[in-house]
């Protein structure tokens, strides 16, 4: 586990990198995905809270139609 960066929050966010690039004064958005790139999210994880949003919705649904 890495030590929390003031990067962190932006990421979390979801904030675009190029915009991140941009704060962080970076020349090229390599430099900034060189330095911080390990905070973004992987295809896994962005998969992975695709599917966990979709059930939830899913589950939400059947609450509401079932009347609890």
């Amino acid at each position: 586990m890495s030590i929390p960066s003031a990067i962190d929050p932006l990421v979390w966010a979801n904030l675009n990198p190029k915009v991140i690039q941009a704060l962080l004064g970076h020349a090229t958005i390599a430099e900034t995905m060189d330095t911080y790139g390990h905070l973004f999210p992987n295809d896994e994880d962005l998969d992975r809270g695709a599917v966990e949003t979709m059930i939830a919705a899913v589950l939400a649904k059947q609450r509401r139609n079932s009347g609890t």
